[in-house]
């Protein structure tokens, strides 16, 4: 265990709360060390079970509980176990599979507590764009052994971004908190606070330990209600408004001065051309990759971009290798991927401009660069101009309004996560609120989200958002499926793009 000195720490729109000095666990805990709660008895054991087990229907009994908390083959243990135990060679990776109440019940076996989330994020800092996120286990294909990697927090913590996902002591309006991100999710995960049921057991849950010199207060133990803002009332400004708003967003149309800067035709997929074109602002040049589909004829139908917030955390499109738009020229259809401004290689690397002028000028040259890559598009032979679609995946959704409601080129929008989020947008000036450019918005417009989207909840962000869309309602859908910010099921999510396209762009012609 490492020592964590005294601090405070608050959530939005509440007073920092006086975190006393404590010690927590340096590494998350391990299949190993929770072998050895399991061969101790210890899902037999009521006295390392202190809390009642309820789900939403009332009050569990210990029987019904223990039949749940099974692995894959009935025995007692995390779900992702087999008989009675971890995959050989997994010794000292972290333990995942694991409910609230089983690790809240490891904790007591051990002598240690599960740490509240002010305790977790005292000794987390955040950093939502940084080095630390750079070297921790986002999105890729499972956990990797504890502490392999060098995602280290300030006081020598390993693994609190990514990996797993870790449990809290506290309560929510809707279950416990799980901080930290996983294995399975981007990056920007790491600064949201989500809750699950207490009796959820997915692979990517875990948790760490934390003990206390003196017991926490109850303001430090109390339920969080991370109280959130309902935008289903939110007032978009006027049309006299919003045609000021939209003047900010014109441009000169000045020569392109395009250029193809390089050329990859190693994918069996696709052909890569890396182009450049001037800038709508200073003496920048916009860097875009196409994605050109193989065993398809020119002209082709062309998705334009915009990604998820972990776009400026690389300097690479490199990195960006397992993002979910690659599937577009997979499909058959061109893929356009602008490096806007501050993103990839034009600025990716964990710097974001603070200050809500320095993000709105951001912004506008964002939806500027939108708009000079169409301009660019519209030159070339072997894009049919008329046939253009907008894709946006979390913050390229959150913020397709804003893009689609002055862009009016595309043919059909696919939002992906999207939804108005109270973490940046309450605080955001006008100019940049998506709200304000939502009902402007007369696109056929597709909005894919999770069901249980703690960042964006369905009832008061991603709902809003699908309402305030002013395309007429046979020309918007909104689908909900299961799984956090990003659905569980990728299949049905690019099942569900696709099958938009087809119908406003028509079907790709092979």
């Amino acid at each position: 265990m490492l020592h964590v000195p005294a601090g405070q720490y608050g959530f939005r729109n509440e007073e920092p709360v006086d975190v006393p000095a404590f010690w927590l666990d340096k590494y998350e805990v391990s299949n190993r060390q929770y072998k050895e709660f399991v061969a101790a008895g210890g899902y037999e054991n009521r006295d390392y079970w202190k809390h009642v087990f309820e789900d939403e229907d009332g009050d569990l009994s210990w029987e019904e509980t223990m039949a749940r908390f099974v692995d894959s083959t009935g025995r007692s243990g995390p779900a992702n176990w087999s008989l009675g135990t971890y995959p050989e060679g997994k010794d000292d990776y972290p333990v995942g599979g694991v409910s609230w109440y089983e690790a809240a019940a490891y904790a007591e076996f051990a002598g240690k507590s599960l740490p509240t989330v002010y305790h977790w994020r005292l000794a987390a800092p955040w950093t939502p764009f940084g080095d630390m996120l750079l070297q921790s286990n986002f999105g890729s294909d499972g956990p990797v052994e504890i502490g392999s990697l060098r995602g280290i927090g300030q006081y020598g913590h390993f693994d609190m971004a990514g990996n797993v996902n870790e449990w809290c002591w506290n309560r929510a309006e809707d279950g416990r908190y799980l901080l930290g991100g996983s294995w399975e999710e981007p990056s920007y995960t790491f600064s949201h606070n989500y809750a699950r049921s207490p009796l959820e057991r997915q692979p990517d849950m875990g948790f760490r330990c934390t003990v206390y010199p003196t017991p926490p207060t109850t303001e430090l133990t109390n339920s969080v209600g991370a109280e959130r803002h309902d935008f289903a009332g939110v007032e978009p400004v006027s049309d006299e408004a919003f045609a000021i708003y939209r003047g900010l967003f014109e441009y000169e149309p000045l020569d392109l001065e395009a250029r193809v800067e390089s050329v990859d035709d190693s994918s069996r997929y696709w052909r890569r051309e890396t182009v450049s074109f001037r800038a709508a602002y200073g003496d920048e040049r916009v860097l875009a990759h196409i994605f050109l589909p193989r065993d398809i004829s020119p002209p082709y139908q062309t998705v334009v971009y915009s990604p998820s917030a972990v776009a400026y955390l690389h300097s690479s499109i490199e990195a960006m290798r397992s993002d979910l738009a690659f599937f577009i020229p997979r499909s058959g259809r061109a893929l356009v991927w602008p490096a806007y401004e501050g993103t990839l290689e034009r600025g990716g690397g964990g710097n974001r401009p603070g200050g809500n002028r320095a993000r709105r000028d951001l912004y506008i040259h964002k939806v500027n660069d939108l708009q000079r890559t169409l301009d660019y598009l519209e030159t070339r032979d072997d894009i049919d101009s008329d046939k253009l679609a907008y894709m946006g995946l979390s913050a390229g959704s959150e913020y397709g309004p804003l893009y689609t409601g002055i862009e009016k080129r595309f043919q059909a929008v696919a939002l992906v996560a999207g939804g108005f989020d109270d973490s940046h947008m309450l605080d955001e000036s006008a100019e940049m609120n998506p709200w304000n450019y939502a009902p402007r918005v007369t696109t056929p417009t597709l909005m894919i989200n999770g069901l249980s989207d703690y960042g964006l909840p369905v009832d008061t962000a991603q709902k809003p958002m699908f309402d305030l869309l002013g395309v007429p309602p046979e020309h918007k859908r909104h689908v909900l499926l299961e799984g956090g910010h990003v659905p569980n099921d990728l299949n049905s999510v690019m099942r569900e793009i696709l099958d938009w396209y087809d119908l406003y762009l028509g079907p790709v012609r092979r």
